[in-house]
């Protein structure tokens, strides 16, 4: 279990990358309600990011931080990228394997005109199967409640 001290430095990384106390809140679609205090982190992972080739980064990984929270998942690594992938947009969640990374995670999103893939990976220890079970269960839940509302838009029938 993490320390106090390692929770807050946690906490304060993803606060100095993500978080600038006057945002709208995650959803940030609608715009209803001010978002007064910053999202709880559910949990972190240290991981790797493999980048798509048209972000152009010399490395084929980029080391970093996965945070967790019931919205979204941030990650920030290396020379400051940063990616945020809101649940209701995720359309799968899969294990895979990429390159040497045999212990990769898949998050398929959906872009708007198609979807993309993003590759996590190195998971410290065997964080894998947690980050995994976790990125499933809140993108599930994301579906679930989007189809539920309706709150996504539906394409028109022809």
């Amino acid at each position: 279990k993490p320390t106090d001290a390692a929770t807050s430095a946690e906490t304060h990384l993803f606060l100095a990358h993500f978080w600038d106390g006057d945002r709208e809140g995650e959803d940030g679609d609608d715009g209803d309600e001010q978002m007064s205090k910053p999202p709880t982190i559910i949990e972190s992972f240290s991981c790797a990011y493999w980048p798509k080739e048209t972000e152009g980064f010399i490395s084929p990984l980029l080391h970093g931080r996965m945070f967790v929270t019931s919205t979204a998942m941030y990650f920030i690594g290396w020379g400051d990228k940063k990616l945020i992938l809101k649940w209701e947009d995720v359309i799968s969640i899969t294990k895979d394997t990429i390159g040497p990374l045999d212990n990769s995670i898949r998050v398929t999103y959906d872009v708007g005109e198609g979807e993309s893939s993003y590759f996590f990976g190195s998971f410290a220890y065997s964080y894998r199967e947690k980050a995994f079970q976790l990125l499933d269960q809140l993108s599930t839940v994301a579906r679930q409640l989007t189809d539920l509302t309706g709150k996504k838009k539906k394409k028109k029938k022809k």
